[in-house]
């Protein structure tokens, strides 16, 4: 037999084995690819419903988020209404006083002077008592001056800071002048007889926002009054400024309780406070700490120890007045 003769037996042989294994095996090939199949449409089906699963809740987070900055905007707001409230609660205390002097002088001098004209009328006016109503009604007459003119001068700090205050306008401003302001309507609130000592040079002005150091300033106050001192102790507080290389360097220095080192490194934190108790919201210094940074394009440091005081170091690069003209 030819080798070609063996060739086609041969292929015939493989070819009745093939056949005879599709016939075996074909139902249960096609069977298992259906199931294949089957299982990829479910696993499909799966990774399309946790893909919207996912999209619905990362939608969901999304928009949580955008209420919870929402919500801090908010609170921050809320934080600068309160400082400005503060401000407001502060200078009616301190108008209420000269105000009050004020009025019980004139009401001493309207007496004097009915006396005086009842005695006129009369006849009975001596030199004696004309020359005590002089001395007495200049007296008084000093008296309302002072009163009335720092009444007026308060009122003047407080317009000035409230105009400026909210204010993202650029203009020249004088530093000394500005923080004195501040701190004068800011007494009212000294209960406990703290002395703020303004350590600046009168000859200081910037060009810059003064509402953001307005916020700087006054929560800063409003932080080293509600934190640093117990409600029987007095303290000091020391706000000093200087120029040095192209640079503002702020120190706001108190000696009150100061902080621990474990709280330190997050007094700047949002919502971070340690005394919500008494409704501290914990976002003075973060509002603080973001004006400098972000508006100021400056930074903030602070160092602290318990009982020893608390001291704020802030540096600003000055700004020219070229630097903001388009």
């Amino acid at each position: 037999m030819s080798n070609q003769s063996n060739d086609n037996i041969r292929d015939k042989i493989i070819g009745l084995g093939e056949s005879s294994m599709k016939k075996s095996y074909y139902p249960q090939l096609k069977k298992r690819i259906a199931q294949i199949e089957e299982l990829n449409t479910t696993l499909e089906d799966k990774v399309n419903e946790r893909t919207q699963e996912l999209y619905e809740k990362n939608t969901t987070l999304k928009n949580t988020l955008e209420e919870l900055h929402k919500t801090q905007k908010s609170l921050v707001e809320s934080e600068k209404m309160a400082a400005l409230g503060t401000l407001v609660s502060g200078i009616a205390h301190e108008i209420n006083t000269p105000i009050g002097s004020s009025l019980t002088a004139i009401t001493h001098f309207l007496d004097s002077v009915n006396k005086i004209n009842e005695l006129y009328k009369t006849d009975d006016l001596s030199q004696n008592e004309f020359e005590n109503f002089l001395l007495s009604s200049k007296v008084l007459a000093d008296s309302i001056y002072q009163n009335i003119k720092k009444s007026a001068n308060l009122v003047e700090s407080f317009k000035r800071i409230s105009v400026e205050h909210s204010s993202s306008d650029y203009k020249n401003f004088n530093l000394y002048t500005y923080i004195n302001d501040i701190v004068n309507t800011l007494k009212g609130k000294m209960k406990y007889h703290q002395i703020i000592h303004v350590g600046i040079s009168k000859l200081i002005t910037l060009y810059g926002t003064p509402g953001a150091y307005y916020q700087i300033i006054i929560n800063l106050l409003m932080n080293s009054l509600t934190h640093g001192f117990d409600e029987t102790k007095s303290g000091k507080i020391r706000i000093k400024a200087y120029l040095k290389e192209k640079n503002l360097i702020l120190i706001f220095k108190d000696n009150g309780k100061g902080i621990s080192q474990e709280d330190l490194p997050k007094i700047f934190e949002p919502f971070f406070t340690t005394n919500r108790s008494y409704g501290g919201t914990g976002l003075g210094l973060n509002l603080i700490y973001n004006i400098v940074t972000t508006q100021l394009g400056g930074t903030i440091t602070c160092k602290s120890e318990l009982n020893h005081g608390t001291e704020f170091k802030i540096i600003v690069p000055l700004v020219q007045q070229d630097q903001t003209q388009v």
